[in-house]
């Protein structure tokens, strides 16, 4: 967590974060993708359980875009 700090506060923060955000936004689109398709029934909890942690680290990491 210290690197990802540092990264954060350096004078690469806002572009570090919104990298970070980019691959949030991928990743969530994934997961996203294999919720609709309902090709892992079994698994479906524990992608939503997934997105919904996705979701909150990219609340998390936009004011640091800024």
């Amino acid at each position: 967590m210290t690197q990802l700090s540092e990264a954060l506060f350096s004078g690469d923060g806002p572009e570090t974060a919104a990298k970070i955000v980019r691959r949030l936004d991928e990743l969530a689109i994934a997961v996203d993708g294999e919720i609709k398709s309902g090709a892992a029934p079994d698994r479906f909890s524990a992608l939503t359980a997934v997105a919904a942690s996705l979701a909150s680290a990219r609340s998390i990491m936009i004011p640091f875009t800024k």
